[in-house]
C-alpha cells in the first residue's frame, strides 16, 4: 500500500480514497507519563507510515455458498478490540512491545458498491 523511496513516501491512490480511521484511541485522553500504552494507541489516523490497517468488510462469497456470515463485521470488530488488547509495556519484565512496531495508519474500510454479480 505504501511505497518507500529513500526520504520520500507515496501513498496508493486506493488507499487514500479509503475512508480514514476510526478514531484517537485512548492517547488523546491520557495525559500523565505513568499511564500505560494501550495496542490499539499505537493505531493513529494519517498518511505516510510504516504499515497500514485497511479493512475489507466483505462477506458476499459466505453468503452465497450457504455458509455462515458475519465477515463484514471483522475490521470493525478488530479495531474495536484491538484497542482493549492491554498496556503493551510490561515493566515486571522491562519489555516494551511497542517500541519495536512501527507507525501503524488505520485508514479505515474499503467502500464497496457493488456485488461481482451486478
Amino acid at each position: 500500500i505504501m511505497a518507500e523511496t529513500g526520504s520520500t513516501t507515496m501513498a496508493n491512490p486506493f488507499a487514500v480514497a479509503a475512508t480514514l480511521g476510526q478514531g484517537e484511541g485512548r492517547a488523546a485522553t491520557e495525559s500523565s507519563a505513568k499511564q500505560p500504552v494501550w495496542l490499539g494507541d499505537l493505531f493513529r489516523d494519517g498518511f505516510y507510515d510504516k504499515v497500514v490497517l485497511i479493512g475489507f468488510p466483505y462477506d458476499e462469497g459466505a453468503r452465497k455458498a450457504g455458509n455462515r456470515r458475519g465477515a463484514d463485521f471483522g475490521p470493525d470488530s478488530f479495531r474495536r478490540f484491538v484497542k482493549d488488547v492491554g498496556s503493551v509495556k510490561n515493566p515486571e519484565y522491562g519489555v516494551d512491545i511497542a517500541a519495536g512496531i512501527p507507525d501503524i495508519a488505520d485508514y479505515g474500510n474499503i467502500q464497496i458498491e457493488s456485488t461481482v454479480d451486478q
